[in-house]
Formats: structure tokens, C-alpha cells, sequence
């Protein structure tokens, strides 16, 4: 009798496992096939890489010019 107790028990607790894991699981598989995103979400991908191949090449030839306003003044 104190086994089939203790098997029954065993068995309730494997069958909550798999029914608690089972929600994550399949969020993992659908996230891993890029499936239950919105469109939304897909849409904005696309923008960010055009965005960031544009801003690729927006900053060149870049140099830095000394200027100063006040030349015959101050300390020499």
C-alpha cells in the first residue's frame, strides 16, 4: 500500500512539472522561430538597421579647427 502512495505521488508530481514548464517551453520555441512578435515589432527591426546603415557613413572627414577670437590678447 506505502508504494502505490508513494508512485501515485511521484506521478502527480512529474505531471505539475510538465504542466508548469509547459508555458515556457513553448514561448521559447516560438521566440527561437520569431513567432508571436507583432508586426509591429518586426517592422521596427527593419527601420533600425536602414537607420543604422545610413548613420554608417554619416560622419566623415571630420577634423578639428583651433579658433581663436582673441589672438592679440593675453599672454605670449
Amino acid at each position: 500500500m506505502p508504494t502505490a502512495v508513494a508512485l501515485l505521488a511521484l506521478l502527480l508530481a512529474i505531471t505539475a512539472l510538465v504542466v508548469a514548464l509547459r508555458p515556457q517551453l513553448t514561448q521559447r520555441r516560438r521566440a527561437q522561430r520569431g513567432d508571436g512578435l507583432p508586426d509591429d515589432v518586426l517592422g521596427l527591426r527593419q527601420e533600425v538597421a536602414a537607420l543604422r546603415a545610413e548613420a554608417a557613413g554619416a560622419l566623415r572627414h571630420l577634423s578639428v579647427v583651433r579658433y581663436d577670437a582673441f589672438g592679440d590678447m593675453g599672454v605670449r
